[in-house]
Order: structure tokens, then sequence, then C-alpha cells
């Protein structure tokens, strides 16, 4: 194993590591948490497919007309405490209200405050609760509040750990006989988001209603005790005849601004009128901390009576369990189809299947978070997906390159540096193909090796055949000619396959490396050089097995026929060749005689 493959399987295993845990994360399990950045980037794209939705109008929801809002405005929200009028006629207004009630203020500030603790008159008050971190082991009268709300079957509590928090008020009074929930929200902590809505929250050990869940219960969504299942990932509950589950974290859908107006904030206390709807009181100011996904300002009325009806008219995203294995099932399919993809087939192949199988994934993501509003967390598969294309890309890039310079070492020591990009290009196919052209064939061979080669064992005629090739091929191929075929002590090559390259070109090209042949050897290999010009048939001959780039034709024969008549260390060219390069090289007519012809045949000598 070289050391290239050690590297790519390294590379490989370390990108399919990262990916699979980046996949596991989404799943939640193993005490893998999600990484912060794909969980940011997650927040921000389901933004975006909400915008798109209610941008394309696909659908007509809007907030349910069961909820209205009491929305007070203050330049502070702390003057309310102040106003002493707005107060008491809020007391009076909502002590005598028929339907549910939810307000947005500290539990100890109302029962403290003189004017607003009139309210908890009012049975249909459902009474908020704060659970804070500030834990004082009341452990007993925690499970007997919590007992008031949630049925226990089935469910070990004190398996679940976390940081100990405690119920406010501590008065068992506050919860006996009466509905409640608590303040808790679902806030990102970096971008203040309200994506999320919680509908239970833990104190120290036991589950609490929210708000949200106390209101559904209020308008008998829920006839029986909610109860906490699946390991604390759903609520089940029932109505007088239907089983309904949710989940523990609502993934919200926030309604249009512009659809809100079944929404009707009263601005001020004399325009409330009594109802059986929900009502929702709260005090708001200009500074408002909180955004939905789609970074719209909102206030906590808003985001609790958006949650409220999502579950009411389920417009609410879900999340089965088999679509969080499916996204994981095909994270792990996609990547390794990209690995088979990068050992088997081609880089634009790879770039193809690549691209179709991000595009493919987010057209498949936006079709089943809008048509059919299912919670998709496809950040995770896609940066999967690309960690895993990122690293084949890398890898059948650098194969890629090491395996054309590795094919272009082995050809250049038998094609010229032009037919070798032509080669690599795929300008040129290597296939069993020919055509007619003109060109120059030249012919070298040692004068006298026979003799040479009966002094010397096996061994010193390869170093001598080594050391004559070394000379003679670089000086070929510097001249841009393609060595057909070795033969011995000899070989045969040729010039002018170029697409531009002209026959006089190819005729001096071919005179002047052979002059430089007979130049380099010298004395050391006395050698004899026939070149001629003429038509030939040029290309792969041979089978699909074996083939070879050649020249075959009557002027490659009297090519052969010109070194066998050449003089030893001298250049001899035919009637064509002299004819093209007479402008160029000094030569002397010479008649030689041919094999199989009484009349002799005209050549020239080069002189140099």
């Amino acid at each position: 194993m070289n050391s290239s493959t050690q590297r790519f399987r390294i590379l490989w295993f370390i990108s399919f590591l990262l990916a699979l845990w980046i996949l596991i994360s989404s799943l939640g399990i193993f005490q893998v948490r999600r990484i912060g950045l794909l969980l940011h980037a997650d927040q921000l794209w389901s933004g975006f497919k909400q915008s798109l939705e209610l941008e394309w109008k696909l659908n007509s929801r809007k907030l349910s007309d069961q909820i209205e809002v009491l929305k007070l405005e203050y330049p502070n929200r702390v003057d309310f405490w102040f106003d002493e009028k707005t107060k008491s006629e809020l007391s009076k207004k909502l002590r005598t209200y028929s339907g549910p009630i939810l307000l947005n203020f500290e539990p100890q500030r109302l029962l403290a405050d003189a004017a607003m603790k009139n309210i908890f008159l009012n049975p249909n008050l459902i009474r908020p609760i704060r659970i804070d971190t500030d834990y004082d082991g009341r452990l007993s009268e925690e499970k007997i509040i919590s007992e008031m709300f949630f049925d226990f079957a089935n469910e070990e509590f004190s398996q679940v750990v976390g940081a100990p928090r405690s119920v406010y008020p501590k008065d068992l009074q506050y919860y006996e006989n009466h509905s409640f929930g608590s303040l808790d929200l679902y806030k990102d902590i970096r971008s203040n988001r309200l994506d999320y809505y919680p509908l239970y929250s833990k104190a120290s050990v036991y589950p609490f209603p929210t708000l949200g869940l106390a209101a559904l219960s209020a308008l008998r969504f829920c006839v029986t005790k909610p109860r906490l299942s699946n390991h604390f990932q759903e609520i089940f509950c029932e109505d007088e005849s239907v089983a309904k589950r949710l989940p523990t974290l609502l993934p919200l859908f926030f309604y249009q601004a512009s659809q809100n107006y079944l929404l009707t904030p009263y601005q001020t206390v004399e325009a409330l009128k009594d109802s059986k709807k929900l009502l929702i009181v709260e005090v708001v100011d200009s500074a408002s901390p909180f955004f939905n996904i789609r970074d719209e300002k909102i206030s906590f009325g808003t985001y609790l009576a958006t949650a409220i009806s999502n579950v009411l008219q389920g417009d609410f995203y879900r999340r089965p369990v088999a679509l969080k294995w499916g996204e994981f099932g095909l994270g792990i399919f996609f990547c390794l189809i990209i690995f088979f993809i990068a050992r088997r087939y081609k880089l634009l192949t790879l770039f193809s299947v690549v691209f179709l199988s991000l595009v493919g994934f987010v057209a498949l993501d936006l079709f089943l978070s809008i048509i059919f509003h299912w919670r998709t967390q496809p950040v995770e598969f896609l940066t999967a997906l690309s960690l895993i294309s990122v690293a084949a890309i890398v890898i059948k890039s650098i194969r890629d390159f090491e395996d054309r310079n590795l094919l272009e070492k082995a050809f250049s020591g038998y094609v010229s540096g032009e037919r070798l990009k032509r080669l690599m290009s795929g300008e040129e196919k290597l296939d069993l193909a020919g055509k007619k052209a003109t060109i120059s064939t030249l012919i070298i061979d040692l004068a006298g090796f026979s003799r040479i080669s009966e002094k010397l064992s096996p061994e010193e005629v390869f170093l001598h055949l080594q050391r004559f090739f070394s000379i003679v091929d670089p000086i070929i191929f510097e001249f841009g000619g393609i060595i057909d075929k070795k033969m011995g002590d000899g070989l045969l090559a040729f010039f002018g396959d170029q697409k531009e390259s002209l026959s006089s070109q190819a005729a001096q090209d071919a005179i002047r490396a052979a002059i430089k042949i007979q130049q380099s050897l010298r004395e050391e290999f006395p050698a004899r050089v026939g070149v001629n010009t003429g038509s030939v048939f040029l290309g792969n001959a041979g089978s699909q097995r074996h083939f070879n780039y050649t020249v075959l034709g009557e002027s490659v024969n009297f090519t052969q026929r010109l070194e066998a008549a050449c003089p030893t260390s001298s250049v001899l060219v035919g009637p064509n060749t002299f004819a093209l390069a007479k402008e160029s090289f000094k030569f002397r007519e010479l008649k030689i005689a041919v094999k199989n012809q009484q009349d002799h045949s005209i050549a020239f000598e080069v002189l140099f």
C-alpha cells in the first residue's frame, strides 16, 4: 500500500466519522447534543421555509378565533404597577370574565398587589406559577402540587436529572381546586428566538404544566389528566372519544402578521368585553426581547396565543419518530453512494451526483415541511453529505491528478509531447482507427552491431543499447517526432502527425533530428539514418487487447532502403524530402541500388 492510498483511507475514515457524529447528533441519542452552529442554521432554514410558505400563500392558516389578547402598552412595563386606576378597572373586569384567563404577571407580585389580587376570586383564572433555581428541598409539596395536574402512570420522574428548581408560590392553597401553569418559555439564548413552546416544565424532580397546556385543558382539548410518555417526549391525553398525543416541545408555526386580525388586542381595559373565549392579558412596551423564527418581534402573549392556536387547529410542525430515523438513514445511504461514485466513476459524474443529491434533498425537505408540516432537520444531513462530498471531490481530484501524472510519465517515453496532449485532453482516442497522411519517416540503425554484439555478453549488449537509445530518443521527441517501434539496434520514428503541421516543416524537423543524432553519436555509435516523406496510413494498428500507433505504406519501405544505402555516420533522404527542405540544407545527389529493382534510385546525402 503506497503512502497516497494510506492518506486517502485516513481521510475517508475521518470524514465518515465526523459525518456519523453529525447525523447521530440530530437523533438526540447516546448523550450526543446537536452542534450549536448547526442548530442555529436549522432555525434560520426553518424560518425561511415558514416565510416561503406564507409568501407563496400555500395555506390559509390563521390564529384561532377562540383567543383574545388584552395588551396594555406602557413606555416601560413597570409603569403598570403604578397605574392604580387601570389596575382597579382591570381587576373588576377580570373578576367577572366568563372564559379562561391567562396572565403574564409574576405570581408574587399579583398576590402582593391590593388591587390585582382580587382577580384570584375568578375560578376561570389559570394561575401563573414561577419555577426558579432557588431550591429549598421541599420535594413533598412539589410532588403534591404536580400530581394535581399530571398523571404519573408508568413514569419514573426520579430518573430526570437537572439543576434543582423550586416552585413559587409555596402556599398549597394557591393550587388546590385551581388551574395553574408555569410562565416558562423555550428561547434560544443566542438569538432570543421563540421557535418552540414547552408544554411542561420540570422543577427539582416533578413536571408542571405551562400556561399553554393548562389553557388547552381549560378549553376542553384534554378531558383526562395529561400523562408524560415516550421518555418525556410526548404528552398523552384524551377528550370524550379521541386519544391525543402532543410533543412536549412544540415546534411552532407563526401566522402571518396580516392574518392576526382574529387576535384582536384590546388596547384599553374599557374596551374589554365579557366572552367565553380564552383571554390572554399582558403588559408590553417597545423593548420586547422576543423574536419568532422569522425574526419578527413578538410579545409573550402572541407567542402563547400562537402555541395554543397551533394545537387547537393542528398547525404545529410534527416530527414523527420515523422522520428522524429516515433522515439518518438517508444520510448514511447518500454518504455511501458518494463514496461508491468517487471510487468507480469520473469526477464529472461525482459532481453531478453530489449536486443532484443536495438539490433533491432540499426539494424534498421543502415539500415535507410546507405540504405536510413536518419539522424536518435537514441541516445535519446536508452538512454530513457536504462533508463526505468535499472529501470525495478532494480525494478524486488528487487521485486523478496523480493518475494523470503517472499516465503522462508512462506515455512520455512512447509519444511526442504534442500527441500526449491530444491523448490526455481526449482530442485523440486510443481506438482502432487510422487516416491517410503525408508525413516524414526516419529510420536509424547501428552499423556493424551484429559484429559488436558477438563480443559482448547479453547484459553488456543490453547496456550498450540502453546507452544508444538514451541519446536518440530525447532528440526524436525534441523535434516533435513519435517513436513508432524499436527494432533491435534501430528504430522507426515519424514526424508531422500534428494537425497544424506542414509537410515541409515535418521534413525539416526530421532532417534536423537526424543531423543532431549523428552529431551526438559520433564515434561511439556509428549509425546510418534514412529520412523520407510521402503518403502513409497512420493510426492504431492491432487488436483491442494490443495495438500500436504506427505508420504503414510504400514511403516507409523506401525509408528503410535509404537507411540501408546510407554511408555510416551520414543522413540520406529521398527526393520528396529533398524537394521540401532543399532551401534549408545542403545536399549531395547520390544514386543508390534498390533491392528487387534493376534501375538505381536517386537519393540525397545531407551535408553537415
